[in-house]
């Protein structure tokens, strides 16, 4: 069927209806929101559990849209464990002959989506932006607001009767983007490098416990000079040392003195507790380490069972140290015992 828009109308025989502006408009004049000024129909938090719609100009299917100020919309209230999306739309209701700005709800989910948007015979909408509702909140953040109105698919700009477009409002919430992830970044170092710091420590107090201070200092002093003679010592065109022996005869000749440096072992080469023998009397064991084994003499409560043994030694005085005796029987039940030898006489094992 022919038909033709829009001639003056003689006697009423050119008589046209809503319908046939929309159909010529839309035409032309694509869906979406009129980009100036900027800030035309965005949504921003008023502090609570409201938001607010700027002022500005929408299309939708030929159909015109205009809000002349703040539109105040309700958010519903969150929930205390699951998250929820909801969605700030236009909508053009064909039934109803209007054209409105609503909040969709989302569902609550921990992992939430937001609502569908409707575009059928009874409605069109755009979707102007998408709001997180998290867990248990009191008033809606800015930066959970994320504004779609430059996504085509959901909503989209008018362009042909636009020569330049204004992207001031673009700017200034990339900038407040930027602004507030800095500060969470800012935060979060701030927290992990106190607890990195307290790792460490915790850490380190536990080495020392093990080596010793003096023992841990003496070692690690050795060691970087060992570092220290066989970095500067090196000649490269020859592999020599500057006092002509080979790097292998110095290296040797340091390492010698390094494992001269300690008197005598705190444990097996491996780094694990030295096994005694079965039967071992506990009131000769006088040298510092970390020992173990089962059926010791003059061991805590009898001799049966296994035990983990650790001695120190009085510094100058002999006859003067100091036993920990850990029973390893039963993992279930783990207890702990310690004496001490003063004037080459022991004193009873207590229960730590």
């Amino acid at each position: 069927m022919e038909k033709s828009s829009f001639f003056t109308s003689l006697n009423g025989d050119r008589k046209y209806k809503a319908t046939d502006w929309a159909a010529y408009f839309a035409n032309f004049i694509g869906n979406g929101v009129f980009p100036n000024p900027s800030s035309a129909l965005r949504v921003s938090t008023n502090g609570d559990m409201t938001v607010s719609l700027s002022p500005g100009y929408a299309f939708i299917n030929g159909y015109a849209y205009t809000n002349t100020d703040n539109l105040t919309l309700t958010i519903g209230p969150a929930d205390a464990v699951l998250s929820r999306i909801d969605r700030v739309v236009l909508r053009c209701d064909f039934v109803n002959r209007e054209i409105t700005a609503k909040v969709k709800a989302g569902v609550f989910n921990s992992n939430p989506v937001p609502p569908t948007l409707q575009r059928d015979v009874d409605a069109y909408e755009l979707a102007l932006c998408d709001i997180k509702i998290d867990p248990g909140i009191m008033n809606i953040l800015q930066s959970k607001i994320t504004d779609q109105i430059l996504n085509s698919e959901l909503c989209g700009i008018v362009t042909q009767t636009v020569q330049t477009i204004d992207t001031t409002e673009l700017y200034r919430k990339l900038d407040a983007f930027i602004m507030e992830r800095g500060e969470d970044i800012k935060h979060w170092m701030g927290e992990s490098t106190g607890k990195w710091e307290k790792d460490f420590m915790a850490w380190f107090d536990t080495i020392k416990g093990v080596l010793g201070e003096d023992a841990a200092g003496q070692l690690a002093n050795r060691i970087l000079a060992l570092e220290d003679k066989i970095e500067n010592g090196l000649k490269a065109d020859n592999m020599q040392m500057a006092d002509g022996n080979s790097v292998q005869v110095n290296y040797n000749t340091l390492k010698d003195t390094v494992n001269k440096g300690q008197k005598h072992k705190l444990t097996s080469d491996n780094g694990t507790a030295q096994l005694l023998n079965a039967g071992y009397d506990l009131n000769t064991l006088t040298k510092a380490g970390v020992y173990n084994g089962e059926k010791f003499t003059n061991a805590p409560k009898g001799n049966q069972g296994w035990w983990y043994i650790e001695v120190m030694q009085h510094t100058n005085l002999n006859g003067f140290c100091y036993q920990k005796a850990t029973s390893l029987s039963d993992f279930n039940n783990i207890r702990v015992f310690h004496r001490q030898q003063v004037g080459n006489t022991w004193g009873p094992w207590r229960l730590l």
